[in-house]
């Protein structure tokens, strides 16, 4: 944080290329700095032109490429591709009426009723961050889809104005000098265009999360194959994208094996929760136990499907989920599980990904206060969640092992307050 705000900038980063080279690090995946109202940490952008003020000025985010450069240092910008923010111009337009021309650039549908008269959204689905994947919009008597948070609706890629608009941003990065981009939430570009009710068991809340109406759907791969052919033939950069959605190693080379994918690497999620913690609420930190068989399978099975047909990012934490020192290591044994965990990452197949402190044994939280955990998908799950839980500590303790927030923790500089991360409260 250069400018002791609380929150971390492009110079604090530009500061820090000297440790990074030193490091080693050779590429470097920066976080979305673009202007947001940050309700989900910038994943939600407003103007995909503009640096957000909080974290500098767009001359800034111009010379962290040129300085990155002048160290032998590549650098890809995070490129949110599935929604934009609800304060965004195109959704601003879009919910004003029914025949605004931005208006099929999202996602709306009417909502339905119940046998008893009550107001229903259009289907059964769930998004990610546990609640509904609709929302009402009272302006149009409307619903609009979105798989994350409310504030962030999904862009309609059946679009193809959208499509160029979108590919359009791309160039605009790509020619001030970016080497490629970390394209987040790519499974999910794609819908189920019936919008019919899924037939999986549903929560309480009537809502069911199932990836299969909304991930890795086979009319994305055209999507990516034009984004390929538009954009990112005509560059030598490289893209990295984020896979959920239960694609199997096999189901990746279609995005990205040397012969017919669009992108260079996937990111899966595979081999980021094989100590149990994910669903353990009736569990103690004491039963939560890695099972190192199970995560050598998946790097193995990951290794067998790709080798030779497609390069590998190799990674097991960033900033959705918890640090890998508290999750396959020891906080008794800081120092020595983190280097035999630096060094299993380092000797596989692939490119290593280092998250931010992962280098120096960074450990998960300790919040008890369940309004220390800021992240909005941790809000919506302690919401939606809490009644499954003995006590308000319980569920703390819950969220010390599977919460984003482990990851959003300022980076440690040194043992001075605030972890010399800033002056300001961080």
């Amino acid at each position: 944080d250069s400018n002791d705000d609380g929150v971390g900038d492009l110079p604090g980063i530009i500061e820090k290329l000297d440790y990074l080279k030193q490091l080693g690090i050779g590429l470097i995946w920066v976080c979305p700095f673009f202007k947001s109202p940050r309700d989900d940490n910038g994943y939600d952008i407003s103007d995909y032109y503009e640096v957000d003020p909080v974290f500098g000025e767009t001359a800034d985010m111009k010379r962290l490429i040129d300085e990155a450069h002048q160290r032998g240092i590549k650098i890809i910008f995070d490129f949110v591709l599935n929604h934009t923010s609800d304060e965004h111009p195109w959704f601003i337009e879009s919910r004003q009426n029914d025949t605004n021309p931005k208006r099929d650039f999202y996602i709306w549908r009417k909502g339905k009723k119940s046998d008893d008269g009550r107001a229903l959204p259009p289907n059964n689905w769930r998004g990610f961050f546990s609640d509904s994947a609709w929302t009402y919009d009272r302006k149009t008597d409307s619903y609009y889809m979105h798989i994350f948070s409310k504030k962030m609706p999904d862009l309609n890629w059946e679009n193809k104005e959208v499509r160029q608009s979108i590919f359009e941003v791309a160039r605009f990065y790509l020619d001030l000098g970016a080497d490629g981009f970390r394209l987040d939430a790519i499974a999910h570009l794609a819908r189920d265009t019936t919008f019919s009710d899924s037939m999986r068991p549903v929560e309480k809340d009537g809502t069911v999360l199932d990836p299969s109406k909304f991930s890795n759907l086979q009319k994305m791969f055209d999507y990516l194959r034009e984004f390929k052919h538009s954009v990112l033939t005509h560059y030598d950069c490289v893209t990295i994208g984020e896979v959920g959605g239960n694609v199997t190693p096999e189901g990746s080379l279609e995005y990205s094996s040397y012969d017919q994918g669009s992108i260079n690497m996937v990111f899966n999620f595979d081999t980021a929760w094989e100590n149990g913690a994910f669903a353990s609420e009736n569990k103690s930190d004491k039963d939560i136990v890695t099972n190192v068989i199970g995560l050598k399978k998946n790097f193995r099975r990951w290794f067998d499907a790709c080798y030779k047909k497609a390069w590998l990012p190799i990674y097991w934490n960033n900033h959705d989920h918890p640090r890998v020192l508290s999750q396959y290591g020891s906080i008794q044994f800081r120092k020595a599980s983190a280097k035999m965990l630096a060094m299993t990452l380092l000797f596989m197949y692939g490119t290593p990904f280092i998250f931010n402190g992962e280098e120096i044994g960074m450990s998960n939280v300790v919040y008890e206060d369940l309004n220390e955990f800021k992240d909005v998908s941790d809000q919506n799950f302690i919401k939606e969640g809490r009644h499954r839980f003995k006590s308000d500590l319980q569920l703390a303790r819950y969220l010390q092992r599977v919460s984003r927030s482990n990851g959003h923790a300022p980076m440690q500089w040194s043992t001075n307050k605030h972890a010399g991360f800033t002056k300001a409260t961080p």
